[in-house]
C-alpha cells in the first residue's frame, strides 16, 4: 500500500473517532481503533475505502467495505451468531462504516458510496451485501437530543431488509456517564442480494 493510502487512512480514521466520540451513544471512539483499523484494511485484498472529496480535496465522507468472512475483529461468540443465521459468511461483502460530514448530508452522497459500494462488490464476485445498525432505544438517556438516524430509510429505500439481530462488543458510554470498555451491543444486519 503506498503512502498516500497510508496517510488518507489515518486521516479518515482520526475523523472516524472523532466523529463517535460526538455520539458516544453509539461508540465512544477509542484511538487504539485507527491503527488496527489502519492494518485491516491495509492488509486484505478485498477491503476498501470509498471516498468523497469536494472539488478542493477536502475529504467529506467515506465508506469502508470488506469480505464478512474476513472480519476478524469480530469475537468468535459474534462470529458464531452470524455463522449460524447467514448462508454464507463469505458470500456477503459488508459495508462496514459510511460516515458523511454533517454539512454535507441532504447532496445524495450516502446514496452513491452505498452505490459505489455494491459495484465494488459486484467486481469482487460478492454475491451479497450487507451492513449494520446499532439498536438503540428512543428514550434511551444517552441519546443526544440532536441524534437523528437518517440512515435506515435510506437503507431500506436502496433495497437492504433487517435479516439478522446479533451483537458485537465495543466501548460505548453507559448511562451513568463511564465509558464501558467492553460493551456488548444489540446491532441488526441488514443486506441485499445483487442481482
Amino acid at each position: 500500500m503506498g503512502k498516500e493510502c497510508l496517510s488518507l487512512l489515518k486521516r479518515i480514521n482520526a475523523w472516524r473517532t472523532e466523529y463517535f466520540q460526538s455520539f458516544p451513544y453509539l461508540y465512544a471512539g477509542e484511538t487504539a481503533v485507527p491503527s488496527a483499523s489502519n492494518s485491516f484494511y491495509a492488509s486484505r485484498p478485498k477491503a476498501s475505502i470509498i471516498v468523497a472529496k469536494t472539488a478542493a480535496g477536502q475529504l467529506v465522507g467515506y465508506a469502508a467495505c470488506s469480505s464478512l468472512a474476513s472480519m476478524d475483529t469480530f469475537e468468535e461468540t459474534e462470529r458464531n451468531q452470524l455463522q449460524n443465521k447467514l448462508v454464507n459468511l463469505s458470500s456477503y461483502y459488508c459495508l462496514n462504516d459510511i460516515i458523511i460530514k454533517p454539512s454535507y448530508r441532504g447532496r445524495g452522497l450516502m446514496q452513491q458510496g452505498i452505490a459505489e459500494f455494491e459495484q465494488v462488490a459486484r467486481k469482487l464476485g460478492f454475491q451479497r451485501v450487507c451492513l449494520y445498525t446499532v439498536v438503540r432505544a428512543t428514550d434511551d438517556p444517552r441519546r443526544p437530543a440532536n441524534y437523528q438516524n437518517f440512515a435506515e430509510p435510506v437503507y431500506q429505500k436502496l433495497g437492504y431488509e433487517k435479516s439478522v439481530v446479533f451483537t458485537l462488543t465495543w466501548p460505548t458510554l453507559q448511562a451513568n456517564g463511564c465509558i464501558s470498555p467492553n460493551c456488548i451491543n444489540p446491532v441488526v444486519l441488514w443486506e441485499k442480494r445483487l442481482i
